[in-house]
């Protein structure tokens, strides 16, 4: 937004406060924790996590049943059309819809799956579960806006080889799922915490007014 308005001419102080997260409500909680299992979270009526989700069963599913026979893979979200619901009705895959507490539900998941190839704007819900410790597999549209590091503190893949890959990765290596749970939630609270960035604008406010 800053590059936008020195583009129309602006040429004051410009400060950015992205969208921040309450680390006293987002807190990691592994007692109801189910692992292994794979989840994803988000509006279902967004055509977006419609394609996404879509293209993983169509091009994913079936690699990640025939190594992991038992693993589910559970669906929450708001508004999903019944053409999609109909869709979903397929094995190991658990929709629940809308859920009634929703860091509950993440919270209580192990790997989330976002596989996103279009849409525009930051995923609130990958901030969200990064900061409830969970391992995201993602594509670099789903990352837009979140300078994240791929193998570091979330999972960056672009084709069905590679969520199945990235998949088995955190399921057969404890230790990288730890690792990159550990340091999603650092990073979130490192850049993403509200007090932080009101921190950042009040400073601004006292250095340009």
């Amino acid at each position: 937004m800053g590059i936008i308005l020195n583009k129309l001419g602006n040429n004051k102080p410009v400060h950015v406060s992205q969208t921040g997260i309450d680390s006293s409500v987002l807190i990691p909680n592994s007692k109801n924790l189910k692992h292994p299992t794979l989840f994803h979270i988000g509006s279902l009526e967004w055509a977006p996590n419609q394609e996404g989700l879509i293209w993983f069963f169509d091009n994913c599913w079936d690699a990640v049943r025939e190594k992991y026979p038992d693993l589910q893979f559970f669906i929450a979200g708001r508004n999903a059309p019944a053409w999609f619901q109909k869709m979903m009705n397929l094995p190991n895959v658990v929709f629940k819809g809308e859920v009634v507490d929703a860091y509950e539900f993440i919270n209580s998941k192990s790997i989330m799956v976002v596989p996103l190839f279009s849409g525009s704007g930051m995923r609130i819900k990958i901030i969200e579960g990064m900061a409830l410790g969970k391992p995201i597999i993602t594509t670099a549209v789903g990352t837009e806006g979140i300078s994240t590091t791929s193998g570091v503190n979330i999972v960056v893949t672009e084709n069905a080889e590679g969520f199945v890959q990235s998949i088995s990765d955190l399921i057969e290596n404890r230790g990288y799922f730890d690792k990159i749970s550990k340091n999603a939630i650092e990073y979130i609270h490192e850049n993403f915490d509200n007090l932080s960035s009101a921190g950042s604008l009040i400073d601004f406010y006292k250095k340009n007014i």
